[in-house]
This record gives structure tokens, C-alpha cells and sequence, in this order.
């Protein structure tokens, strides 16, 4: 349950580094929570304040960063050791505040959280289909009170699933068991199901107090919701073009924290999408940083230690670009804004310098292209960001006296050098230093709206350059 009510809301203030609750213009304090039992704290705030609560008062102890001031990703932050009271800090007044100490949100691995809202008419559980008991690590029923398992569900031809299952297990179309997916006890998520033949079948295990709930194609995104038989106009043509395929992101905290990537992924029915976003990571080689990311290339934002191999960060380089996934069928490289803020040199395309933005870029470039010959390529131009909110008529200039024009031209010769279409989310998303407050949820970071305003400009390109199949022309065919 969300326990952030309106009177705990405190607008146009903020938090100070001694605990303090100050003014601030568009900023805004959350305060009184009670966090003695609580082990995790789930949030979409920017920053979580946590005290001391005693006979004399609050005594402050420390804050740990929980967001990107978005407002759109929920954080799991454990409680801070001794503190049993806090605050929350949004930096921008964000709509749907939440915080818990439960996992009662949805958590889609596509990178969106959102409070649900349940359509039980899409529940596959009656009561025929429950047993008591769970289903143990080695596929086999072991009868328990505590609990309820599923009987085997049908997941044939499934993308996703939706569910508050605690653990599913899969199994072949002979009912062999296969493994387990999804582990994350009682919450609402989707979960994406492999692709492979073997996968036909799953048993969902729930605690025997939930509510249990399991749907298949619960956010649309069925090729069946089609009707083949029907008259299909123009755009679902080419929409149908892009079905099956594997879609990459490639960049920074903007491709990291996934605001316009899901309805991309959804819009085209891919078959997968993988975030390869990091953030604060440059294209060039300016003040890299190691980070770790899984056996995969996938760096948990959330939880960074996961990982465990150590890479540069810095998108040029080859360790950057082997995260890149060998069966990625669409590309989308959305990066730069870090080299914008840093002030890095433009530099020329020849001069051999990795620290020089024009030379980095196509190098990064010919690095993929070489890693993914096959794949389509598209390289976005960054949004507009920065500016003083009271003052946001002009175009953001860094240190070299350069604005992010000067960069989008530099990455729309590299991408007409190499052949490589041109998203550009600059000219067209209608993000402008006019609506920064608007769209954007730190002067930097796309929110909800934001996300939408670059999704529909990637959505709309993708459409300009589907693949359509051509045929040689006969031979009595005549040019006149």
C-alpha cells in the first residue's frame, strides 16, 4: 500500500546536509514515515533522508540516493542500519508518489514500475487449477498448507506474463522440468518468457494468502491481436515488419532508465529487447569509470555490485561495444548527452584522439558495425536539456562555448558517412528549452511524458525504414 497521503506533502521545500526540512523552489519534502520494521524501502523519490526518531526528537543520520528524479522507476533501498523514521526528496513536483515497505508495484523487466490496476477478468487461476503445496527447485510437488501452486498452464506462443507468482517454473511440451524464472516474492511484475521451442508449459507458486494471479499477454502484445483475414492498412503493414525481431539500446542514463524503450519494444511486437544503457558514461573516453556488468553486458543500475565482470564504460571502447548482444536485430544508439555536459572537444573524424568527440563517435561506429553486421543501425540525436527553469528561451552552452546542435551535427555526418539512419529525437520530439519543465524530470532525465514525446519519433523513423521485400522486375517489364 502507497503510504504517501496528501498531508505528508510538503511542496517547494527541501532538505538540507544537516537533516533539515528548508525552501526550495520546485523542489518538495515527503516527511513522517515510521521505518522500524522495515527492511526495504520502495520508492520513486530522488533521495531518501533517514533519522533517528527519539524521546528529544530526530537525530539525522544519513540519505541514499533512490532515483533519478523521474519519478517513473520504483527503487528497492535497504533501510539505513539504526534509523527508524525518514523523509523523501523530490527535486521536481513528480505526479503518483509512492513508498512502501512492500513490493506491492508492478515491476516490468523492461524497465517501468507502475501501481497496478488489475483486470481480474484476465486471470487464467480458478480454484480447479490450485493445489496446496509448492513446486520444488527440481520440478516435483511438494505438498505444503502454506502455500498454493498452480497445475501446468499452457505458455505457448507467450511474450510475456503477468503474475504475482513468488516463482514460476517452466517445463517442456512432454511436462520434463526445465528451470525456474521470475524469483521475487509476491509482487506484480511481467516477466519475459524465452522464445525457445522447449518452453510450453509453467507452474506459478504463490504464499497461500495472495491473491493469485496470472495473465499471458496482459499488456497487448500478441501478433494474434491482428486479424490476418481483414483488410491490414499501411501502417500495420510495416508495423508487422519489425515483429519477432530483437531490439537493442545502447547509451547512457537515458537509454539506462528506460523511459521511451517499452513502448518501442511493444509497438513493434519485438521478440526482446535488451538495455545496454549506463549512467554517466561518455561516448568518448574522457574520465571512463569501471563498471560491472553481468555475463550477459547488462549493467543493474539498481544494484551494481551484481555484476561480475569490471569494464570501461566509455562507448568507444571495446569493452563498451562487446556488451552489445551478436543477435540484436535493430540497434538504437541514444548517447552523448555526458560528452555534451563535460565539455568534450569536437575534435575531427581523423585526428585518432578517443578523447575528441568526432573521432569517438565514428570509432564507436565502425566498432558495431563490425560486431553486428547484419543488425539495422539508428543513431539518435540527444534532447534538449538544461536550461534555468525561469529562464529557458535560449540554447544550453557547456564549457567550450558549443550547444547541442553542434554535437547532433557531428552524429548526423558520422551516421551519413557510414549510411546509418538518423533519429532525430532533437529536431522533432518537441522537447525545446521551452518545455524542459514539462517533459523532463531533472533538466536531464526524460519523464513519463518525455519518454512518450522519443518514443513516438524512434517509432515513426523505424516505420520510414522498414524492411520490405522487393523483387527483381521482369523482363518484359518497360521503364519509360
Amino acid at each position: 500500500m502507497n503510504k504517501i497521503s496528501s498531508d505528508k506533502i510538503k511542496s517547494n521545500k527541501t532538505i538540507d546536509n544537516s537533516g533539515n526540512i528548508i525552501s526550495s523552489e520546485g523542489r518538495c519534502v515527503v516527511d513522517g514515515f515510521d521505518i522500524g520494521d522495515m527492511d526495504y524501502l520502495y520508492t520513486n523519490c530522488y533521495g531518501i533522508y533517514f533519522y533517528k526518531k527519539t524521546e528529544n526528537g530526530l537525530t539525522y543520520l544519513n540519505w541514499k540516493r533512490a532515483n533519478a528524479a523521474t519519478g517513473r522507476n520504483i527503487s528497492k533501498i535497504p533501510k539505513e542500519k539504526e534509523s527508524n523514521y525518514c523523509r523523501l526528496l523530490y527535486t521536481t513536483e513528480v505526479p503518483g508518489k509512492y513508498f512502501s515497505g512492500k513490493e506491492n508495484f508492478i515491476f516490468t523487466e523492461f524497465g517501468v514500475a507502475e501501481v497496478p490496476i488489475l483486470d481480474y477478468s484476465k486471470n487464467l487461476i480458478t480454484e480447479s487449477i490450485l493445489i496446496k503445496g509448492y513446486n520444488t527447485t527440481n520440478g516435483s510437488l511438494s505438498v505444503n498448507e502454506e502455500y498454493n501452486t498452480t497445475q501446468l498452464i499452457d505458455i505457448k506462443d507467450a511474450k510475456t506474463v503477468f503474475t504475482n507468482a513468488y516463482s514460476v517454473a517452466l517445463f517442456t511440451s512432454d511436462g520434463s522440468y526445465i528451470g525456474y524464472t521470475g524469483n521475487q516474492t509476491d509482487s506484480f511484475r511481467e516477466l519475459k518468457i524465452n522464445q525457445s521451442p522447449a518452453y510450453r508449459y509453467a507452474v506459478f507458486n504463490f504464499n497461500k494468502n495472495t491473491h493469485a494471479f496470472v495473465s499471458l499477454h496482459y499488456f497487448p502484445c500478441n501478433p494474434n491481436s491482428i486479424d490476418m483475414d481483414s483488410t491490414m492498412n499501411h501502417d500495420e503493414i510495416l508495423r508487422m515488419a519489425f515483429s519477432g525481431k530483437k531490439m537493442t539500446s545502447f547509451g547512457d542514463s537515458i537509454v539506462e532508465l528506460a523511459s521511451w524503450q517499452k513502448y518501442v519494444w511493444k509497438y513493434f511486437n519485438m521478440a526482446d529487447h535488451y538495455n545496454r544503457g549506463i549512467g554517466g558514461s561518455k561516448v568518448t573516453s574522457v574520465e571512463y569509470k569501471n563498471k560491472l556488468v553481468d555475463e550477459s553486458g547488462y549493467y543493474h543500475a539498481s544494484n551494481p555490485s551484481e555484476g561480475t565482470i569490471s569494464i570501461k564504460d566509455y562507448m568507444c571502447g571495446d569493452e563498451r561495444v562487446s556488451t552489445i548482444p551478436l543477435d540484436t536485430d535493430i540497434l538504437i544508439i541514444y548517447a552523448s548527452a555526458n560528452d555534451i555536459s563535460g565539455s568534450v572537444e569536437i575534435g575531427s573524424i581523423d585526428d585518432g584522439d578517443e578523447t575528441h568527440f568526432y573521432y569517438a563517435y565514428a570509432l564507436m561506429i565502425r566498432k558495431i558495425i563490425k560486431r553486428i553486421p547484419n543488425a539495422k543501425i539508428f543513431v539518435c540525436t540527444p534532447h534538449n536539456f538544461y536550461n534555468k527553469y525561469e529562464d529557458a528561451d535560449y540554447p544550453y552552452k557547456n564549457n567550450q562555448n558549443l550547444t547541442i546542435l553542434d554535437y547532433c551535427k557531428v552524429i548526423k555526418d558520422i551516421a551519413a558517412i557510414y549510411g546509418i539512419p538518423v533519429i532525430d529525437v532533437n529536431g522533432l520530439s518537441g522537447i525545446s528549452t521551452l518545455t524542459i519543465t514539462k517533459d523532463l524530470g531533472d533538466q536531464v532525465h526524460p519523464n513519463n511524458i518525455g519518454g512518450q514525446k522519443i518514443a513516438n519519433v524512434i517509432i515513426n523513423t523505424l516505420i520510414r525504414f522498414a524492411p520490405i521485400s522487393l523483387q527483381e522486375p521482369r523482363v518484359e517489364d518497360k521503364f519509360h
